[in-house]
């Protein structure tokens, strides 16, 4: 259990258009419950990849895994042109997946859960789903993903559709004005502060300058006068 909390910390839930169907035939209820509680999640962090890569011979640019785990079911994944995906079990993962490329477009895919010849509702439809993945982000392949591969918009999957490249260039240039400031000693900051708001230091320090000036030209004059 706290391999798969850790687990999942890792990874992305899907977006889901709408759960279709949750069988009533079915009168199993650890089954039931199964269904409730299904998730589609995806996955992108390169050490669950390689680990795919070792069992399989196979490289893909993302998984999509199966959660929770249950023997007693079948998961059957259709395309967007309704063509057959493989899915498989994986001992690395714990449970059933399959891999794919990066997409030029958002793609959809209809996930199916049913139960198998091992319980007691064999071949029941227990699940029917719809999935989006989204489309590859161009911006994973910028400088600043390059070395900052945890950050979330460097995600490959991340969905940038909204996101200008003015709008990324922006949060770059944030992110990396607070990165500075970080790693700034302490006078590094001080100086810092007074560069970037030397006018509300200076307007202070002029304003007493003047009534300094002020006050005292007003006292020579009245020694002058006496």
């Amino acid at each position: 259990m706290k391999k798969l909390l850790s687990f999942v910390l890792l990874i992305y839930i899907f977006f889901f258009s709408i759960k279709l169907n949750v069988s009533a035939a079915c009168n199993d209820e650890e089954l039931k419950e199964y269904a409730k509680n299904f998730q589609a999640r995806l996955i992108t962090e390169e050490d669950y990849l390689n680990k795919i890569i070792l069992e399989t011979n196979e490289g893909y640019g993302y998984l999509v895994a199966f959660y929770p785990y249950d023997e007693r079911v079948r998961i059957e994944v259709n395309d967007n042109s309704n063509k057959t995906i493989n899915v498989r079990y994986s001992p690395s993962l714990g449970t059933y997946y399959f891999g794919g490329n990066i997409n030029d477009s958002e793609s959809k895919i209809d996930v199916y859960v049913r139960a198998n010849n091992n319980s007691s509702c064999s071949n029941e439809l227990l699940l029917e789903n719809k999935y989006k993945i989204p489309k590859f982000n161009e911006y994973s392949l910028s400088e600043y993903c390059d070395n900052n591969k945890s950050d979330e918009k460097c995600n490959i999957l991340y969905d940038s559709s909204n996101v200008s490249f003015k709008d990324f260039k922006e949060y770059v240039e944030k992110q990396e004005e607070e990165n500075n400031y970080k790693n700034m000693t302490t006078y590094q900051k001080v100086i810092n502060f007074i560069k970037n708001n030397w006018y509300f230091i200076l307007i202070p320090v002029l304003l007493i300058s003047i009534i300094y000036i002020i006050s005292i030209r007003n006292y020579k004059k009245k020694v002058s006068n006496r």
